[in-house]
């Protein structure tokens, strides 16, 4: 009955900070980071000088849905925001109850750069905060489940994170050390699912790889 109760007190935070942060990004102008990122949207590349290009392809798709509007190009960091407090709630359900599931979810709320402009502003960090926490279900899934199938599921959302800033590399130390730490965990370097999931991820992350060649690496 707890849970329950408390699982009722999640959707109900979710549902009431998204309304606020869906009026707030309708109303308030465009900040230069945004207006730069909104450059991105308008001239399709394989990536960018400062930036990989999922941040601008995200953008792109909510403008031709819902036309040129702040709101438009803040969606993607709006969904970014139910995403990682959905995965928030869920990961600690998961390992422990949904009343801790309701106070991280609340607690994370309270993080200035979340519960303030930064929850509204589209930057590639937004769309990074839920792709890193796929990441770490995916991982404590494998371990939990021994079902080698995720890896390719950790590879491609890899994959995205690499298309969202450069800086996402260091999550492979990241899926290195966690393997390396649990024994349970160490068997999976011998078998073919974790490098075909590492793979996929260099396999998306391709297009960049092209577009930093032709122009000589300037990104790196």
């Amino acid at each position: 009955m707890n849970e329950k109760k408390y699982r009722k007190y999640f959707w109900i935070l979710l549902i009431s900070t998204t309304i606020l942060r869906i009026f707030i990004a309708s109303f308030l102008g465009l900040g230069v980071d945004e207006s730069h990122y909104f450059q991105y949207a308008m001239h399709p590349s394989l990536s960018y000088y400062d930036h990989p290009p999922l941040i601008g392809y995200s953008i792109r798709m909510f403008i031709n849905l819902f036309g040129k509007h702040s709101l438009s190009v803040r969606l993607p960091s709006i969904i970014s925001g139910v995403l990682t407090m959905i995965l928030i709630f869920k990961m600690t359900s998961l390992l422990y109850t949904a009343e801790t599931g309701f106070w991280a979810v609340a607690l994370f709320n309270l993080i200035p750069i979340f519960s303030g402009i930064g929850s509204i502003m589209v930057v590639p960090d937004s769309i990074l905060s839920p792709l890193c926490l796929i990441i770490i279900y995916l991982l404590l899934k494998v371990k939990k489940t021994d079902k080698g199938y995720l890896w390719y599921l950790c590879g491609i959302t890899m994959g995205f994170i690499l298309l969202t800033k450069y800086t996402g590399f260091i999550i492979y130390f990241s899926i290195l050390l966690f393997n390396l730490i649990f024994p349970d965990m160490r068997k999976w370097f011998r078998k073919k699912e974790l490098w075909l999931g590492f793979l996929l991820s260099v396999i998306i992350f391709l297009p960049v790889l092209i577009w930093n060649y032709i122009w000589h690496w300037i990104s790196f």
